[in-house]
């Protein structure tokens, strides 16, 4: 009799782990083809086309990415800027690399990235991106910046650089 009980006991554990798996498996199932289902929010870059020639000569320029920059603060010119001020740039479309130089030198504090969008009816639209550079201490009074961003992709499309700058210099208050 006990015999008969301990293997009712070990087919109905088997029975429960296979339904697990089995519910599992369905569950991670559904969970993919949702995934799938919505669309990606990252802006995809398509490479540029290449050129009849297959490599560069120095005559040649290359290729600029498809990135523009649509807007920077503080604006370049500006005077009497906050001492503590962040240090952003928006971009029609997001760029892979976003590195920030400033004389006189400054410390980073922390660095943010968002996909601007705008939402009409039904549809979200991508705009472009957004990078910000927080300072770890306020800038100095009545000081001239200038700011060198440099932004692009690790590995350019043929015949296109990798990399770009951007340069311009505000003021800051006293």
């Amino acid at each position: 009799m006990k015999k008969i009980f301990f293997a009712i006991g070990i087919i109905a554990i088997g029975i429960i782990v296979v339904a697990v798996i089995a519910l599992v498996t369905m569950f991670a199932g559904s969970i993919s083809e949702k995934e799938t289902s919505v669309p990606a929010l990252t802006p995809t870059i398509t490479p540029l086309p290449k050129t009849t020639s297959t490599t560069q000569s120095p005559e040649q320029p290359l290729a600029p990415l498809p990135y523009q920059v649509m807007d920077r603060i503080p604006e370049p010119g500006a005077k009497d800027v906050p001492v503590t001020t962040s240090i952003s740039i928006n971009f029609s479309i997001l760029p892979e690399i976003v590195e920030l130089e400033m004389e006189p030198e400054v410390e980073i504090s922390n660095i943010s990235r968002e996909i601007l969008t705008t939402s009409r009816g039904e549809h979200v639209f991508i705009d472009g991106g957004k990078v910000t550079f927080y300072l770890a201490k306020p800038l100095l009074p009545e000081t001239n910046y200038t700011v060198k961003i440099t932004y692009g992709v690790e590995k350019a499309p043929p015949d296109s650089k990798p990399t770009s700058t951007t340069t311009w210099q505000f003021t800051t208050s006293s």
